[in-house]
């Protein structure tokens, strides 16, 4: 028997009410891989990217 685990994708943080200035300085601070920032109307969502494990995965899967 193969028991796989499966990540769960984590839920984005979502920060409201800021300005674009406020943004671009957060955006210098969190200068991290794996990190996808997204600022629309107001609103930054950090999300957390699949890794390298994953990234492998889905290779393999797909060949």
């Amino acid at each position: 028997m193969i028991t796989t685990l499966i990540e769960r994708e984590a839920e984005p943080i979502l920060i409201s009410d800021l300005t674009w200035r406020e943004f671009k300085a957060v955006e210098q601070l969190i200068e991290r891989p794996g990190l996808r920032l997204s600022f629309l109307d107001g609103v930054l969502e950090i999300r957390k990217m699949p890794g390298k494990k994953h990234e492998t995965i889905k290779e393999r899967i797909g060949a």
